[in-house]
């Protein structure tokens, strides 16, 4: 199945938008009252975190527009999880019936 350009560069500007968005939460000031433990999700991050994230993403974002422009990772990650010919078949010689080898004198 082939993915149309226009939806990868769509995903692309979404993942960029949304590290944008990481690194200007982590900008943003903040009460310097102390922590505030009635913060949920993303605003109970550090800023540090964000940026990191938000640079993640950024990178992420960057990638996704390089692949849809045509370029090709330098490292091969099909072959995570092996070639199909590194693994033996199945020995189709015939077995003793039954017990372990060392029974069968």
């Amino acid at each position: 199945m082939i993915v149309p350009r226009w939806l990868l560069f769509l995903v692309a500007a979404w993942v960029i938008a949304f590290g944008v968005f990481r690194i200007v939460i982590a900008l943003r000031r903040r009460e310097p009252s102390g922590p505030n433990f009635m913060r949920k999700g993303l605003y109970a991050r550090t800023p540090r975190s964000h940026v990191v994230f938000g640079g993640l993403y950024l990178l992420l974002g960057a990638v996704l527009i390089a692949t849809a422009l045509g370029w090709t990772l330098p490292m091969n990650l099909g072959a995570c999880g092996g070639k199909g010919d590194s693994v033996a078949p199945p020995d189709s010689s015939p077995r003793a019936a039954g017990g372990d080898s060392a029974s069968s004198k």
